[in-house]
């Protein structure tokens, strides 16, 4: 059985929510804990013993990666289940209330009878996964050094005439060929008035002379995900869009200054959303200042005027102000931080900062 500092901190929970063992259904917990990214397995986490369940597409994979006791999936996850829970004795099993599907949940419910509670637990694993340790930000940083590398790659490629799949296509080439096991998500290549939507699908718009292209982008290492934005300008820069440049970068100083441990997360939302208001664009900017980076490209910390929880050292998250325009442009910046022990270091380089 693998004992270390993710796994104690999991037998801590179980402990303190008064459970005897716990379900864990989402593939980003379950590689969290295996410290091995997997598909399509569960884990049945418990003090006296830990099990993985997959199926015999992966069983020999985990046997070589994975310390946990492995268990070939041999009919329905509801029957393995019952098998372990028999063995362990347990009485009541929490599990994941955001992930278990409703099916599920009847199937496992149905199998285990009266005499097994299910407990629905929310977010165990995701806070414990909000703080990052030494081995999970190297991973981190690998990723965001291959992307600024790919938004050197961009400068050559992005240029009047070319559509904007194509550039999409030519990043998802150097990114596999420089060693990603793929993109964090779907680029975001939008160009001209494009830009103006923030999560805008990347078309066969060509891009002209004297607009705007805003790409968004990150790649995944050992299973860990970065997540950059940048803009890219052709021919002449129009003054509006310059005046939007500065503020938006000025409004990421601003927050990235405020970063220590100790701080509310709400502050750092605050500080560049009031400067964004104070020009006027209050209803520009409708999204949050950042959130967290790392199994998945959308996590907890979530950088918000809603969060009232203080940073922490070990945290890792974007900070991406922005202004849209609709059917006019849009102007984002977005870097990535780590919370140190007595500040915060931006992972980028000075690309655009």
């Amino acid at each position: 059985m693998q004992n270390d500092l993710r796994t104690s901190n999991l037998y801590k929970e179980i402990l303190r929510s008064d459970i005897d063992a716990f379900l864990v259904t989402y593939p980003a917990n379950v590689s969290y804990f295996c410290r091995y990214p997997i598909d399509d397995s569960y884990l049945l986490a418990s003090p006296k013993e830990t099990f993985l369940i997959t199926d015999f597409r992966y069983i020999e994979e985990a046997q070589e990666n994975i310390k946990f006791s492995v268990r070939e999936l041999t009919g329905s996850l509801s029957e393995d289940i019952l098998k372990i829970v028999k063995k362990l004795k347990i009485k009541r099993l929490g599990f994941e209330s955001r992930h278990l599907s409703f099916y599920e949940y009847g199937r496992i419910t149905g199998a285990l009878g009266e005499e097994v509670e299910l407990v629905p637990i929310y977010d165990l694993v995701e806070k414990l996964r909000i703080i990052k340790d030494e081995g999970e930000i190297a991973k981190i940083e690998a990723a965001v050094k291959l992307t600024e590398e790919t938004f050197v790659f961009l400068k050559d490629i992005i240029r009047p005439g070319v559509k904007e799949l194509d550039i999409s296509a030519e990043v998802n080439r150097f990114i596999r060929l420089k060693g990603a096991e793929k993109a964090s998500f779907d680029l975001i290549v939008a160009s001209g008035s494009r830009s103006s939507m923030p999560h805008a699908k990347t078309s066969t718009k060509i891009i002209q002379n004297n607009e705007p292209v805003l790409v968004d982008m990150g790649v995944e290492i050992s299973g860990y995900k970065s997540d950059l934005t940048r803009m890219f300008f052709l021919g002449k820069i129009a003054k509006n869009i310059k005046q939007a440049m500065d503020v938006v970068f000025a409004a990421k100083r601003k927050a990235i200054k405020r970063l220590k441990p100790g701080v509310p997360i709400k502050e750092i939302d605050k500080a560049a959303r009031e400067y964004i208001a104070s020009f006027g664009w209050s209803k520009n900017f409708r999204h949050s200042v950042g959130h967290g980076v790392g199994l998945e490209v959308h996590e907890g910390p979530h950088i918000s005027r809603k969060n009232n929880s203080c940073l922490k050292a070990g945290m890792v998250f974007t900070i991406e102000p922005a202004v849209y325009f609709p059917q006019k442009f849009g102007v984002r910046l977005e870097d990535m931080v780590l919370i140190t022990q007595k500040g915060a270091r931006v992972l980028n380089g000075t690309l655009n900062n």
